[in-house]
């Protein structure tokens, strides 16, 4: 009955340790002290111990309690204890189940520990592993007889240990159950505790983080409305520490902070909420705290900062604050932590190590020191969204320098933000004329410029430079003539300033009973409208620089690239000129003289002038192709057909070529590929010079591939060779007329400079386009030459696309 009656006072026991643990804010430390001594009392042991382990399964003594509920200290120091501990949690550790040892001394698993336990004089002991389940999965893969091992299933993350001296523990089987379901709630309670001390602490500072503070604000906030019940916040900036990670770099700046974190948390209440609130910057929620008690508090930190001598830090910090009080200063939440920055702000203007309690005409005055309010507010899916729709917003307003495109761009965004039936932007003139420049829709449509809205808003909002925010069931109802004629429910207005000068107003509204702008949407665009405004004051200036620019030098180009081109087509026109002349000038001169040449040496000369007649007619109908194309004259018969008889029709034209250079000439084309609709003379045109190309640039003993396959609706035709390759630089001009790859002086090359741009041209008339890779891996030996590649549409697609009007 004894044992019966101790272990119903066990579960008891347990019962109210487990209200403790639930049903009360974790503290981590707390938790694990409230453990052992559990443990401890239950088991009546002369000490307990509890060992945490990190994943790497590294072990720490976390806490040591004695019977008196004491601190245990020095067991570092005992090898004896360190001997038995670390071989006592190496077995619960590999078997994850409860080590209870009645006799030490005869138990055969501490055999080898007989010095430490006659030195120890242990009677017996308990350890309790504190493990989590990996996987739930692992428990159904045992039902199915797999081979698991045991250490699969579970992680332990610490254990507790008890003993005692001259006095033996009689545990039964259903009291080892409750020990180990003592070391579950434990284990639950633990993480619990240190789940929630990482939410809602800073890693560096140990207060209270920002998320943690606006949940709390937000509470407090209620709490006041229901019970009248005033409170105070005190945001604080460190005056000069930049001088401080300067001077003695981030790592000792990351000391400071968390010394003086803790100088302003001991300055105040336990009771008072100390949070991080970014970068250097802490702040103050004082409970039941009205604006008098506030003003006491921010001068104590001030003190207590101004008087701290900071371990290895000769940079003399002091403290800057701004006071609010709720409700005296804000209706609601986002509007009193932007008067408290503004209080804040002035603070600092006045040169620091002060405290400002905010008043009316700091709004008016734009005061600002937090540049990020409204974009991080605790929440973080809200606090993402926001960082994603700034970085958007950032990347629109870098994304157009045309001031329409801009404007329409930002309209668009605000919308979507605040999901506003209708947006509004209005700039200023050079008159000072406030004008509707954009005016959209949420369907991103284009509204009329005469479109109706609150105009008393909108030009009270430019005149005082104030934002507001109006709701049907706020506090600042729209109460304005034309709103409630149009039924407006809701209206937000914010300026958009560079420095004090006034840009425009941004304005949306609704109809919607179920939409109202919030508070904090309006703090996030107030955010926002300073980068608006400062990328349409840039757009603008780089419109009228730009316009001013184009005037001044669009003649002088035109000009010179004129010069440069005719320059350029003339060198090249000459020596392309002059080479086959020459040859048919000294052929025909020897022809001429009657001289007997023999009929073998008499049909050379003539098949020479044939040759060079034909480049110079070449040369002919590439600069008439030229001129009939930027004249407009030409019209091509476009029909349906195969892109294989158009390979072959050049292949067999140009084979014999390349069998007399010695160059291997190939063919890969796909039979079954779809046909094109185009003009089959202008394709085969543009291939010859595509061939002609990798024929000159080939050497001897080179290959060239004539390539074709089809993907889905599109023909891939390409010439692929193993020549010199062409170079990066040159590869983005090579499709400009007249453009040739090489000096002209020193490595001059063949042809015009026409071949390419009439290839290009041709192949766009088909709806295609054209590109060279160089150099190109023809294959595991060989990774120079060029592959010229053409992507057309099939006829199937060209259909469609004209269907469309592409």
């Amino acid at each position: 009955m004894a044992n019966i009656s101790r272990v119903d006072h066990w579960w008891s026991r347990l019962f109210e340790i487990g209200t403790v643990l639930n049903y009360s804010v974790p503290d981590y430390d707390h938790t694990l002290v409230l453990i052992v001594d559990t443990v401890v009392e239950l088991t009546q042991a002369d000490r307990g111990i509890l060992v945490l382990m990190d994943e790497a399964h590294n072990r720490e003594i976390a806490v040591a309690r004695t019977a008196h509920h004491e601190n245990l200290t020095g067991l570092q120091q005992d090898p004896a204890t360190t001997q038995l501990l670390n071989h006592v949690l190496q077995y619960v550790q590999e078997t994850g189940e409860i080590l209870w040892v009645k006799e030490p001394l005869t138990d055969p698993y501490l055999a080898d520990q007989h010095a430490a336990l006659e030195k120890l004089q242990l009677s017996a002991m308990l350890c309790i592993p504190l493990k989590v389940i990996l996987r739930e999965q692992d428990k159904q893969l045992m039902h199915e007889r797999r081979e698991i091992p045991l250490s699969y299933l579970h992680d332990i993350i610490g254990v507790v240990y008890v003993d005692r001296q001259h006095q033996q523990l009689d545990l039964s089987r259903d009291e080892l159950m409750f020990f180990q379901a003592l070391g579950n709630q434990a284990t639950i309670a633990m993480i619990n505790a240190r789940l929630y001390q990482q939410a809602t602490t800073d890693a560096l500072t140990h207060v209270d983080n920002r998320r943690y503070f606006e949940q709390r604000l937000t509470q407090e906030i209620r709490i006041a409305d229901q019970n009248k019940i005033p409170f105070s916040l005190v945001i604080i900036d460190v005056d000069r520490f930049q001088q401080v990670n300067r001077r003695y770099g981030h790592q000792q700046g990351d000391a400071v902070l968390a010394e003086l974190a803790q100088t302003i948390r001991e300055s105040v209440r336990k009771a008072d909420i100390c949070a991080r609130y970014g970068g250097d910057m802490f702040i103050l929620l004082c409970p039941q705290t009205d604006l008098k008690g506030g003003k006491v508090v921010a001068e104590q930190v001030r003190e207590a900062v101004e008087k701290k001598a900071f371990h290895n830090c000769d940079v003399p910090l002091t403290i800057s604050a701004g006071v609010v009080a709720y409700p005296e200063h804000a209706p609601n939440k986002e509007m009193l932590v932007k008067h408290m920055d503004q209080a804040l702000a002035r603070a600092k203007l006045d040169g620091g190590n002060c405290y400002r309690v905010w008043e009316a005409d700091y709004e008016a005055q734009h005061y600002r020191f937090d540049k990020l309010a409204g974009i991080f507010t605790g929440e973080t899916a809200r606090d993402y969204r926001n960082v994603v729709m700034l970085l958007d917003v950032i990347e629109a307003l870098t994304a157009t320098v045309k001031l329409e495109e801009l404007m329409v761009s930002v309209v668009d965004m605000i919308i979507d933000l605040t999901g506003a039936e209708r947006g509004l932007l209005f700039t200023i003139d050079e008159y000072d004329t406030l004008i509707l420049s954009v005016a959209r829709n949420q369907h991103q449509e284009s509204l009329p410029l005469s479109i109706s809205y609150s105009r008393s808003v909108v030009e009270n909002v430019l005149k005082t430079g104030i934002s507001t925010c109006h709701t049907e069931s706020g506090k600042n109802p729209v109460n304005s003539q034309s709103g409630m004629l149009l039924q407006l429910k809701t209206i937000m207005c914010v300026p958009l300033k560079v420095k004090d000068r006034k840009v425009g107003v941004i304005y949306v509204d609704s109809q919607a009973l179920t939409r109202e702008f919030s508070y904090s949407e309006l703090a996030f665009l107030e955010c926002l409208s300073d980068q608006i405004a400062i990328a349409i004051e840039n757009v603008r200036l780089y419109d009228q620089l730009d316009r001013t620019n184009r005037e001044l030098t669009h003649v002088v180009e035109e000009l010179k690239m004129l010069d440069r081109m005719k320059s350029n087509f003339i060198t090249n026109i000459s020596h392309e000129l002059r080479t086959p002349l020459s040859g048919i000038i000294a052929c025909s001169e020897l022809l001429a003289s009657g001289v007997d040449l023999g009929l073998e040496k008499t049909r050379k000369f003539a098949t020479s002038i044939l040759n060079q007649s034909r480049n110079l007619s070449t040369i002919a109908n590439d600069i008439i192709h030229i001129a009939e194309e930027d004249a407009g004259k030409v019209e091509w018969a476009m029909e349906d057909l195969r892109l294989q008889d158009v390979i072959r029709n050049v292949y067999d034209n140009l084979a014999p070529n390349f069998e007399k250079k010695g160059i291997t000439f190939q063919l890969d084309v796909e039979e079954d590929a779809p046909p094109v609709h185009g003009n089959a003379i202008k394709l085969e045109l543009a291939l010859s010079k595509l061939v002609d190309n990798a024929y000159k640039f080939t050497p001897a003993k080179g290959s060239v591939l004539i390539s074709l396959q089809h993907d889905k609706n599109w023909l891939i035709l390409s010439v692929i060779d193993t020549g010199k390759g062409i170079p990066s630089e040159d590869q983005k001009h090579i499709f400009t007329r007249f453009y040739q790859a090489g000096d002209i002086l020193t490595n001059k090359p063949e042809g015009t400079g026409l071949g390419l741009a009439i290839c290009e041209d041709i192949i766009k008339k088909h709806g295609g386009r054209i590109w060279v890779e160089s150099p190109y891996h023809y294959n595991e030996e060989i990774s120079s030459g060029c592959k010229f590649i053409i992507k057309l549409p099939s006829a199937k697609r060209h259909a469609v696309m004209k269907s469309m009007g592409g």
